[in-house]
């Protein structure tokens, strides 16, 4: 989305309303001077083909190498006979998804091990902008939200009834048709921690879809500019399009009411829950609603429905102030896509396929992957670009919370593999159908359609290829970068990824690439699944990669001078 003068200004406002955090988020004087090479699209260009290779000696510009090393059986790189004038940069990945942090020692021939705490090109990732940290409130909520799917999925006082040929849950009631103008109350969440507690809300259905309603919260009528006919109209025609985009590629939603539709409800109850934690929620899923209301489970609407907050200009529902212009174009379009793939996602796991639900970080990680998809991912930059920044902070695989920066590395991730896949089509539809979860539902929607491609470890590592060749200049082979991100003309937003570009999103998002930490010799800490990256711009005669602990480690080696 190409910003305005306009919008600009009105960001900037946005901006100065939300946590003002500490400044150090610019400091940026021990990264590798070619980290800003910032274009309007990236630099193009470069070898067609990357050849793997098995020494550092036969690597041309454009070129590979890839190693795997653990514990006792260390790696080593040999850079003798190589060209006087060579650089590379070398990415260190632990292969694990489990365990804790792990170190692992640079034994160099040339230079002494300097002590653990002189790192070098260090980015700090917990130094977001005030945007960031107002936005990681939402992040944290949706774990809350997620662990609540968890714990209903066990409970057996949410037994599943064989409803429907066992596609759902019975309902009190079917719900009655709707028509425009038509009102009714609604109970919405008004704490953060606790998802039983509510408050009840009365909402118009200013939209009637064949797949889709959209209510707006009765409160916001005196606004009348607020959400007008047209906005919404809008808002409805997008999501109608994205709710039949996405039940064609992941599977059908629930339909525990029996209406065939999913509704959306725009109500300040959400921007109120945001101000409760001092920042934002731009909306949400409740698996409680797909299920009976009862005593112990008092919250439920009975229905397919997902929450989104309304415009705040003035402030007057939370403390947050979000212009209205910039709630519709980067908020709203996304989180109504966002969250229905929640939605789909539970009913194919659970409620369907009798399991568990997906896990957190691959969960979050397709909702972000689902905005691009539908032609509104403008939000998935800003998130990719505080990954991009620290990514030794932010491993892709976890339990704990899926904050900023991990979506934006799922996100990365699982744009790479949906561009890998011989059959994209195949490859999200066994992403929901495959009866399993995390890394092994990965591996099994990939289904091995690449030769040598098909194992978590050598995804991550091919990954970590693409992260540090996208865009450089060193190579245009498919296979080691991303492709060039799309311009939809339908919904005016790029479609794709840039690494290092003008992001045109909305908010003058700069992408620069994963910060490259100039290469000293000191020993580097990995969490399970986490990549470092490093510039060897004066090769020495040879590097030992030495893990201090048990765990499984991959070395990407980029030659690209």
């Amino acid at each position: 989305m190409k910003p305005t003068k306009n919008n600009i200004a009105k960001l900037f406002m946005f901006l100065v309303g939300l946590i003002i955090t500490s400044s150090c988020g610019s400091d940026t004087s021990s990264v590798s001077s070619d980290y800003y090479g910032i274009g309007s699209g990236g630099s193009e260009g470069g070898v067609t083909i990357t050849n793997e290779v098995t020494s550092p000696k036969d690597m041309k510009v454009g070129d590979v190498m890839m190693l795997e090393f653990a514990y006792g059986e260390p790696a080593e790189i040999n850079f003798e006979g190589t060209e006087p004038d060579s650089a590379y940069y070398l990415a260190i990945a632990e292969l694990d998804t489990w365990g804790g942090l792990r170190s692992v020692a640079f034994g160099d021939e040339d230079l002494p091990v300097p002590a653990m705490d002189s790192v070098d090109g260090a980015v700090s990732g917990k130094a977001y902008d005030s945007e960031a940290v107002a936005l990681d409130l939402d992040e944290r909520f949706q774990e809350i939200l997620r662990e609540n799917e968890r714990r209903i999925a066990s409970d057996s006082r949410f037994a599943r009834q064989d409803v429907d040929g066992g596609l759902g849950f019975k309902a009190a009631a079917v719900t009655p048709s709707i028509s425009v103008g038509d009102t009714r109350e609604f109970r919405v969440l008004n704490s953060l921690t606790n998802m039983g507690s509510y408050t009840t809300v009365t909402a118009r259905a200013r939209c009637v879809e064949k797949d889709v309603v959209i209510y707006v919260d009765t409160e916001v009528e005196g606004d009348k500019d607020l959400l007008t006919d047209e906005d919404i109209a809008r808002l409805c025609n997008e999501f109608e399009s994205a709710v039949s985009s996405i039940q064609g590629w992941f599977g059908e939603a629930s339909d525990v009411d029996g209406d065939g539709k999913v509704s959306a409800l725009l109500t300040p109850q959400v921007n109120r829950l945001g101000a409760m934690g001092g920042g934002i929620i731009t909306g949400f899923f409740l698996a409680s609603d797909l299920y009976p209301r009862s005593s112990s489970n008092q919250v439920s609407n009975e229905m397919e429905i997902v929450y989104a907050l309304v415009p705040n200009p003035d402030g007057k529902y939370g403390s947050v102030t979000i212009p209205k212009d910039f709630a519709i174009e980067n908020f709203l379009t996304a989180v109504l896509p966002h969250e229905f793939q929640h939605v789909v996602s539970y009913n194919q796991h659970v409620l369907k396929g009798g399991g568990n639900p997906e896990e957190n970080w691959l969960n979050e990680g397709l909702s972000h992957l689902t905005e691009d998809l539908v032609g509104y991912g403008q939000e998935n930059y800003s998130r990719a670009n505080i990954f991009l920044r620290d990514p030794l902070s932010y491993p892709l695989v976890g339990s704990s919370s899926a904050n900023l920066g991990r979506r934006g590395a799922a996100y990365l991730f699982l744009r790479f593999l949906y561009e890998q896949a011989e059959d994209k089509d195949a490859f999200l539809w066994g992403l929901y159908h495959s009866g399993k979860t995390g890394v092994e539902n990965i591996e099994a929607a990939f289904a091995g359609s690449v030769e040598n491609f098909d194992q978590f470890g050598e995804f991550l590592m091919r990954w970590a290829a693409a992260l540090v060749i996208s865009g450089r200049g060193i190579s245009v082979d498919p296979r080691y970068t991303y492709r060039p991100r799309t311009w939809n003309d339908e919904t005016k937003r790029w479609q794709g990824i840039c690494l290092i570009c003008d992001a045109e999103d909305g908010r003058g998002t700069l992408m620069t690439g994963p910060a490259i930490y100039e290469y000293s010799g000191s020993p580097v800490s990995l969490y399970p699944s986490g990549i470092g990256f490093y510039n060897i711009s004066s090769p020495s005669t040879s590097i030992s990669l030495n893990p201090s602990s048990s765990g499984s480690f991959g070395a990407v080696l980029v030659r690209y001078r």
